[in-house]
């Protein structure tokens, strides 16, 4: 078995949760499992940089996060986590982006963050859970 972290992009919109350092938490917190290689604020930058990333090709990510952000050898993710506050629309976009049947998704609850409260403290041991569920190796 690969001690190596298993790469994952994420799609989410930070700016509606009540803890500007959730990004910075979920890299930290899905360690030393899963590696954040990508994550984009916006499923917009999801539809451009996804394809990209899948093909190997470095370029600079316009969110800044993850392990691909100054790499010049990106890791391809196996799993794309979508966050809690993307609309039907957008994640179905995302689903049919070129290169998204090579990885698993998992997409956040609606519910979450009635759940974990506005700042989402705890998300980054659910994702862990639900990647698991998944099987994501």
């Amino acid at each position: 078995m690969s001690t190596e972290p298993i790469p994952v992009i994420i799609t989410g919109k930070p700016q509606l949760v009540a803890h500007p350092d959730l990004p910075k938490r979920l890299l930290n917190g899905l360690k030393p499992k899963y590696e954040i290689a990508h994550f984009c604020f916006s499923a917009e930058a999801f539809e451009e940089e996804f394809p990209r990333v899948m093909k190997g090709e470095s370029f600079a990510v316009s969110s800044g996060v993850g392990s691909n952000a100054n790499s010049s050898n990106p890791r391809k993710p196996k799993a794309a986590v979508v966050g809690g506050g993307m609309t039907d629309e957008e994640y179905e976009r995302m689903r049919a982006c070129e290169g998204a049947d090579q990885v698993k998704w998992v997409r956040i609850p609606t519910d979450t963050m009635d759940r974990l409260g506005p700042a989402l403290e705890g998300l980054e041991h659910d994702i862990v859970k639900w990647l698991d569920e998944q099987d994501v190796q």
